[in-house]
């Protein structure tokens, strides 16, 4: 990782003791369980641009970039007309541009923000850095996203100890970056716990969702912008909501990510 960002700074928040809080209201961990831990790191994007330029970090700011229309793609031969310029990331002070929001809509709600060019290939290095330095301590990991990765931790305590021991080693290979770290039994529960993580901690809850996700947005969801939108239009506001219904009445309703947010 230090070859794409070595001259980064490390935030003073990277460099707090590294803990795993239970999540509340949560049973008892079976040790049986094939353990995932979620590894997010918010406005990804946008931290990156901040390592680079720490003068950023007081600035409200919108990191901006394009995405494909593939419905458009099929009916337009104008290959300019074939993205949208789309919300990336944004600083933490503006919580409502969510990633892939129309960069029309969000600067209406925040005129006079700082506007960045997203670097996308800057973005995948850095990230392939941190998830190459990840792979030398953990041997199941996925990438999904630029700032998002799973990890297999079931089997590691032999190595590495519980799992408060392996979040702390999880957290000192991504030092550099506002890590959360959410732990479950289920890709779906680790990146819930993410949520309520604190910079460079972690979070654990297992079992059934029930009560424990009715208190999380839909807005929190890694899918799509407008898929969210949807999901509004038909009641369906929290994790909670969705967490119940199978995934081939959500796939058939909102399309292949809908059933990904349902399963």
């Amino acid at each position: 990782m230090r070859r794409a960002i070595s001259n980064f700074k490390t935030s003073s928040a990277s460099r707090r003791t590294v803990g795993l809080r239970p999540a509340p209201s949560v049973r008892a961990v079976d040790q049986n369980a094939r353990v995932i831990a979620c590894l997010r790191i918010p406005n990804f994007p946008w931290q990156v641009e901040v390592a680079r330029k720490p003068e950023l970090q007081d600035r409200s700011a919108i990191v901006a970039g394009r995405a494909i229309d593939l419905a458009e793609e099929l009916t337009n031969s104008d290959s300019d007309s074939l993205s949208v310029r789309v919300v990336l990331a944004a600083s933490p002070d503006l919580a409502d541009a969510m990633p892939g929001m129309p960069l029309t809509e969000a600067m209406s709600r925040h005129r006079g923000v700082l506007l960045i060019e997203a670097d996308t290939p800057l973005y995948a290095l850095v990230f392939d850095e941190i998830i190459e330095n990840l792979e030398h301590l953990v041997p199941d990991i996925e990438a999904t996203a630029p700032g998002l990765a799973y990890v297999g931790i079931w089997g590691l305590e032999g190595l590495y100890g519980d799992d408060a021991h392996v979040v702390r080693l999880l957290a000192s290979a991504v030092d550099s970056f506002d890590l959360r770290i959410g732990v479950g039994d289920n890709k779906w529960l680790a990146y819930a716990a993410s949520l309520l993580s604190r910079a460079s901690s972690g979070r654990k809850v297992t079992g059934e969702p029930g009560r424990f996700l009715d208190g999380f947005p839909v807005d929190s969801l890694p899918v799509p912008y407008q898929l969210i939108k949807r999901l509004h239009a038909f009641g369906l506001t929290t994790m909670g909501h969705i967490a119940d219904i199978p995934r081939g009445p959500m796939e058939a309703q909102f399309g292949r990510a809908g059933g990904a947010a349902g399963a």
